[in-house]
């Protein structure tokens, strides 16, 4: 169990055997965090407060490593890598903030291992152009604190994003342009579809878009 008393970056590594660690209460890390294993370990990282990380999460290294967001706390961090296999964000029923920007490997959030999305909302923040990872998402929000970026959707042909919730685009104050247009990804979206401001623009692929629900959806 580890106690917060404010970290310039943070490292949590731990070798062969199975291991949790837990944070007691809020976590606050100026610089960037990486959560790994080397050998065979078997690492869980379990979040026990709101946690604000000012760069990047990391996970990596050899073994299985996760970060869990436990009781459903929030996380806001720039950006989020599962960088390979055995790599894991259960991100329960929490919301998860992403304030950085970028495309490539540079995107705010890179899935080579496992997200389990849980109930949890995923919110994209950043002010500059970025590309989103294919993955299956809960709620799924576009919310950029600043500017006018554009958002586009997938980062290579023949890709898959899904929202098990709602698909949010624009905060009702900052432009902002979702686009589906570059990669043309299929979305599976089981929720409803907001645009929240006249600013906000939505433009569509050649991929299949399908809506799907036990209730009724909104678009």
């Amino acid at each position: 169990e580890a106690t917060n008393a404010g970290y310039g970056d943070l490292n949590v590594t731990l070798s062969n055997g199975t291991h949790n660690s837990t944070m007691n209460g809020a976590l606050t890390v100026n610089g960037s965090m990486i959560v790994s294993g080397t050998g065979a370990a078997v690492h869980t990282f379990t979040l026990g407060g709101n946690a604000v990380i000012a760069t990047s999460v990391v996970l990596g290294g050899t073994g299985t490593c996760t970060f869990n967001t436990g009781a459903n706390y929030s996380v806001t961090a720039d950006s989020i890598n599962l960088n390979a296999a055995g790599k894991i964000l259960t991100a329960n029923a929490s919301t998860i903030t992403l304030t950085g920007s970028g495309t490539g490997a540079s995107r705010p959030f890179a899935v080579a291992g496992t997200f389990n999305a849980g109930t949890s909302t995923m919110i994209f923040t950043g002010t500059a152009a970025s590309e989103i990872q294919n993955t299956t998402y809960h709620h799924l929000s576009f919310l950029p604190a600043s500017g006018s970026p554009t958002y586009t959707l997938g980062t290579a042909a023949a890709q898959t994003i899904r929202a098990n919730g709602n698909f949010t685009i624009g905060n009702g104050t900052n432009a902002v342009t979702v686009t589906a247009a570059a990669y043309n990804p299929a979305l599976d979206i089981r929720g409803s579809i907001f645009l929240l401001a006249a600013n906000s623009v939505y433009t569509k692929g050649t991929g299949v878009t399908t809506f799907r629900s036990g209730t009724t959806q909104f678009v």
